[in-house]
């Protein structure tokens, strides 16, 4: 479920743990560590460059999702398990 507030959804987007260093970064199965992970479509606007990019996971549903500035829309790509 989204947070009930902005300042309740950026604390859950900012407890986030991001890698120590770029090395750790670069490796693909960090990525659930270095972007936040949520079971509900995000709605908020981005702040900073880390909370433009959401994994959504709820059930056997996969999506990337990612913020266009441009449009002020979230897109995603799907994936399946």
């Amino acid at each position: 479920m989204p947070p009930e507030d902005d300042n309740q959804e950026n604390e859950i987007i900012r407890d986030v743990e991001l890698p120590t260093t770029p090395d750790e970064a670069e490796k693909i199965e960090n990525i659930i560590g270095f972007f936040p992970t949520m079971d509900s479509v995000p709605e908020y606007t981005p702040e900073a460059f880390h909370e433009q990019i959401v994994v959504y996971k709820n059930g056997s549903t996969r999506r990337l999702y990612w913020y266009d500035d441009e449009n002020g829309e979230w897109v995603y790509v799907g994936g399946s398990t």
